[in-house]
């Protein structure tokens, strides 16, 4: 069927953002959930990955920055366009990131 998350989500990726648009709070107590045990303060950089569509942008501190990291690349331009961020397309394993950053 799929060989890989990006092959499965490149597929997909229209799909999930339709529905991410239809219903945006679908997912809101996720990921509200998830930032509330973050340990953020101005300048805070976070890690989303996968980041699909980096839906998590809208819950995020606006002094908080975001890299939204995909490996479909097809799955990053369906999503939110964060006014505090940037978006990476890359393997998961291999984000070219620092190791412990």
């Amino acid at each position: 069927m799929f060989e890989n998350y990006s092959e499965i989500f490149t597929k997909r990726g229209a799909a999930y953002h339709h529905a991410m648009a239809k219903y945006p709070e679908a997912r809101s107590h996720e990921f509200k959930t998830v930032i509330s045990y973050a340990k953020l303060f101005d300048g805070s950089t976070v890690a989303d990955m996968p980041s699909g569509g980096g839906y998590c942008s809208a819950y995020l501190p606006q002094n908080v920055h975001l890299i939204a990291i995909d490996e479909s690349q097809a799955f990053l331009e369906q999503g939110n366009e964060s006014s505090h961020g940037k978006k990476l397309c890359a393997k998961l394993n291999d984000t070219g990131l620092e190791d412990s950053s």
